[in-house]
This record gives structure tokens, sequence and C-alpha cells, in this order.
């Protein structure tokens, strides 16, 4: 499974790579921070993703996150490969579908998983827009008993023409459950 990850994601990148000069491409950092329920810890999280427009309708695009939880050995970094189709349906509403496949690193416990994320985007004008989505996650063999589900909503302003800030939630219930609060930045180029 962690050879197919790997060719996965050396195919996004070669993908990448080859239009990082082209328009259509994306560059979005993030940090949030978590409240643990039922047991769970206190983290913080942050992230980085690379997109490419391919065409009107799907993106690719490689994503990266750390969670930090403590000063112990109990944080975990992800990386993901995904395939995002949009349909715009009018100058206001559009919907979406978020496909993946990514790797959880954690301490002797490394994960091949899936994720699927349909959700809807509404653009209030030229400037303000909001966003919401459900993302169902499961690792490729569940002996690892990592299903969730995660509810997100998040607002963003565009700064001009390549720049927006995002605020947004995130309320996960599953094998570990969180309700979570993060900042956003992307540059489009």
């Amino acid at each position: 499974m962690k050879k197919l990850i790997i060719i996965i994601v050396v195919f996004f990148i070669m993908l990448l790579s080859k239009s990082l000069a082209a328009k259509d491409m994306y560059v979005g950092i993030s940090m949030g921070i978590q409240d643990g329920l039922n047991g769970g810890k206190d983290a913080k999280e942050y992230g980085l993703k690379v997109g490419k427009k391919l065409n009107d309708i799907f993106t690719a695009e490689i994503k990266t996150r750390t969670k930090l939880k403590d000063n112990s050995t109990s944080n975990d970094q992800r990386a993901e490969v995904a395939m995002i189709g949009k349909l715009k349906l009018n100058n206001e509403f559009s919907l979406y579908t978020r496909a993946g496949s990514g790797m959880k690193f954690v301490r002797n416990a490394d994960y091949g998983y899936w994720t699927i994320e349909p959700g809807v985007n509404y653009k209030l004008n030229n400037n303000w827009s909001i966003k919401t989505g459900v993302r169902f996650r499961d690792s490729f063999d569940t002996s690892h008993n990592q299903t969730d589900t995660t509810y997100k909503v998040s607002v963003s302003y565009k700064l001009n023409d390549n720049n927006s800030v995002s605020l947004g939630t995130k309320i996960k219930r599953g094998d570990s459950q969180y309700n979570a609060l993060g900042i956003g930045y992307k540059i489009s180029f």
C-alpha cells in the first residue's frame, strides 16, 4: 500500500511541476486549534496544500498537515493527494467533491486511508464566500479503526484577485472527536 501512495504522490508532483510557471495554481497554508473531546487531547494543526486547476471542472491537489498534541510522541503527520471536481450551478452556487488518498504517519503505526468530501460553496459577493462540506475518511486496513466523519464550515474573504484569507470550523466524530477552529491564507497564480 505504501508503494501505491508513493507512486500516486510522485505522479501528482510530476503533473504539478510541469506547470509550476503556468497559471491556475494555488498554495495554501493553515493553522488551527482543536479542542479534544471525550478524553482526547487538545492539539495545534499546521497545513500546507498545493493545487493545479486542470480544467473548468477538475483540480489536482497535494496536501500535508502536522498535528501537535503535546511534547510527547503522540503527534502525527498526514500526506494526501486528491482530485476535486466542481460543478458551477450559477454565479453564486457551486457543488464540489474532493476524493483523495493519503498516509498517516504516527509512531509505529503508519497507514493508508481514503477520503471523500462532498460540499457546497456559496458566493455572497465578489469578495465573500461560504463553504460547507462533510468529509468521510477511513483507513484501507480497517484493523486500524480510523473511521471518522468531519463537518466543515468556512468563510473566505478575497483580498484581491490572487490572495484570500479564511476562517473555518470543523466538528470531527468517529475514532477521535474534536471541535476545531482555524485560519488560512491562499495565494493563486
